[in-house]
């Protein structure tokens, strides 16, 4: 039991939640940093951090069942490539993420994100001037939510670390812009995460 209280609160460390949201940000441009890699549209990532294995893409769709709830997805659910899988204590398959969901709404709705507006996932490694020696980073926008088009460009940035100390955990940061010329108000963010614990024989989470 303690393992699993252990390995719960470790979960929740590694998906600390940054949010920042403005009113309009015509100038500002937090995607606009010099990649040490290309920029592309659709890609994915598997981080290694030694002890954590965190597979990270620009997709909005549910791999399993090819359900798109159009918002940033986190981790992946079809145990084809490791979703937080910790392999501290010498496990192999240890994924104890499913997946997972960044949502923004407000008192109309869901905001819808669609990943055909992302051009610009970037993988750094060990780039001078950043906090952590990986970093990945894409954006989005709600640009083809038609009538229900709020003009906001979201920033999804994943930072790792590979030291002894601090390889078993990521933080996922959120940087929401609004680029339209309305004021928004009560606008809304949340996590939705669906945890796996492993087998009796491995006792943790």
């Amino acid at each position: 039991m303690y393992q699993l209280y252990k390995s719960l609160i470790r979960t929740i460390t590694c998906l600390w939640l940054f949010l920042s949201v403005g009113q309009v940000f015509a100038a500002s441009n937090p995607g606009s940093d010099l990649p040490a890699v290309k920029a592309v549209a659709y890609d994915s990532v598997i981080i290694d951090l030694g002890n954590l294995q965190h597979f990270v893409a620009n997709n909005t769709k549910d791999f399993s069942t090819n359900e798109d709830p159009k918002t940033f997805r986190i981790g992946r659910d079809d145990l084809l490539y490791p979703s937080m899988n910790w392999r501290e204590g010498g496990y192999g398959i240890n994924n104890y993420l499913s997946s997972g969901l960044f949502i923004l709404g407000n008192d109309s709705g869901t905001i819808l994100f669609d990943s055909g507006t992302s051009t610009d996932f970037t993988v750094r490694r060990n780039q001078p001037g950043w906090s952590a020696p990986q970093v990945v980073s894409y954006s989005m926008t709600d640009d083809s939510a038609g009538i229900h088009k709020k003009g906001l460009r979201t920033v999804c940035r994943v930072y790792g670390w590979t030291e002894s100390w601090r390889d078993d955990f990521l933080i996922y940061e959120y940087v929401v812009q609004n680029q339209g010329l309305v004021k928004l108000y009560n606008l809304y963010a949340g996590l939705l995460l669906d945890f796996d614990i492993s087998s009796a024989g491995q006792s943790a989470a």
